[in-house]
């Protein structure tokens, strides 16, 4: 007799949950039916939706997904953090302490929408704001996982006590994320067609006229499937990806710079990326990928290719293997990439002939280089088939390196660097699944 009003009343509360969700913006989690002896049941995530994934590309491509997440902050810059209930803790005079004015408590996970700001915001006057890109991925036994975004938390953190935004918890970061990959499970690609790219994005969002950091903060995920960063064989699997990518082309930069000591190039910062756009458009209208930036100040030591990492192979010239060398993270200038650290650990860990350095790189030692390859969330792993040097001055040549002839496309540590990569975020190495867990963040579906 218990149990049959226990099952009655579970179904009216249900009922009611329908009934509530349906005029709210937020989706309410349905109530799971508990088994006999406790046990509760182990749902899995719904299918992809039914779209033609191989049109993919890394874009928004024509689709908005159904959910965000959303959360707002007053609270001084030195003061205030985040804290993932909707309110945050604050120290101004109607900051979430004032027993006048207490928090409203709000679920987090809100329907997509518009955000409306004010036209004096700090963020659309000072540019005070900046954001991340994170990659979910769906395995072939339909498990959805994130790949590091507690190294993305940790970044972001950095990147807030830059510009005086007040920093977001490591936990409510990541947990915003899972939330965001929850709701939208049916918009994770299917294994090897692409990722669920996750956009978190924070800014100061109160009206402000003096220079200076914002009394209100907004904190919102966004995500959008995607493609390649670059164009492949629509019909490659992840098997074949890497051999499907055509090497792309870089061409230095003479005329522009990414940034410079002192400033905000380590963070990502939202300033960082318009003034690149120029430099974009003309390099793409010369024939080349992506513009491959050096420093500022004597325009000879290699930082970034377009919004992406930088590596080269170096092979030893009697003895097998070799050196893989990336620009240091230390003057502030290179973005401390997601995907360059992972790089540099399996490197280090996995490739016994391979040799790792972290030091400056001038273009002269190109010619040095065997491999070449751009790495970052978006780029994953791409292969450099060639770099354009143009000459400092107008009478001077033009120096060209080349990296791949023929039909190959991809050096041979590129390849197992990208191979490694691929099965831990895949689930496709067990021995490397297992020994670098912790980079793996299990998504847990949405109770039926």
């Amino acid at each position: 007799m218990m149990s049959t009003c226990l099952t009655a009343l579970i179904v009216l509360l249900s009922s009611l949950q329908l009934v509530v969700s349906k005029n709210a913006d937020t989706p309410l989690l349905p109530l799971a039916l508990p088994l006999r002896g406790g046990a509760t049941p182990n749902p899995s995530h719904p299918a992809p939706k039914d779209l033609d994934w191989s049109t993919f590309g890394f874009s928004l491509n024509n689709l908005k997904t159904p959910y965000m997440y959303l959360d707002q902050l007053s609270g001084s810059s030195s003061h205030a953090t985040f804290d993932g209930s909707g309110g945050g803790s604050g120290s101004l005079k109607s900051g979430w302490h004032n027993k006048n004015n207490p928090p409203k408590a709000r679920t987090l996970i809100t329907k997509h929408k518009p955000l409306s700001l004010e036209p004096s915001s700090t963020i659309l006057n000072y540019g005070q704001g900046l954001f991340e890109g994170i990659k979910a991925f769906r395995r072939p036994s339909n498990e959805i996982v994130i790949f590091r975004p507690q190294k993305n938390a940790e970044r972001c953190r950095r990147g807030c006590a830059r510009i005086l935004i007040p920093p977001i918890p490591d936990a409510t970061f990541v947990e915003a994320c899972k939330e965001v990959v929850r709701y939208n499970a049916e918009y994770v690609p299917p294994t090897g067609k692409g990722a669920l790219y996750l956009r978190p994005i924070v800014f100061g969002s109160a009206p402000k006229l003096g220079v200076a950091p914002s009394d209100e903060y907004t904190f919102c995920v966004w995500c959008s499937p995607v493609g390649n960063y670059f164009k492949t064989d629509s019909n490659a699997t992840q098997t074949t990806l890497l051999s499907s990518v055509s090497p792309i082309t870089l061409l230095v930069s003479r005329s522009y710079t990414r940034s410079c000591v002192g400033g905000v190039g380590g963070v990502k910062a939202v300033g960082n990326y318009a003034p690149v756009f120029k430099c974009q458009s003309e390099t793409k209208a010369q024939g080349f990928n992506e513009a491959l930036f050096v420093d500022a100040k004597e325009g000879q030591w290699i930082e970034e290719a377009g919004a992406s990492n930088f590596f080269i192979y170096i092979p030893h010239p009697n003895k097998p293997g070799g050196t893989l060398v990336t620009p240091p993270l230390n003057n502030g200038t290179i973005l401390a990439g997601v995907t360059r650290d992972s790089i540099l650990t399996l490197a280090r860990a996995e490739l016994p002939d391979v040799t790792v350095e972290e030091r400056p790189i001038n273009l002269s030692e190109l010619s040095s280089a065997s491999e070449a390859f751009c790495c970052g969330t978006g780029a994953s792993i791409t292969p450099v088939g060639d770099i354009h040097v143009p000459s400092v001055t107008e009478e001077g040549e033009e120096t060209k390196f080349i990296f791949y002839n023929g039909d190959r496309k991809a050096g041979e540590v590129t390849e197992k660097l990208y191979k490694m990569l691929h099965d831990i975020m895949w689930g496709e190495d067990k021995r490397l699944e297992k020994k670098y867990a912790d980079w793996i963040t299990v998504v847990p579906p949405l109770p039926k």
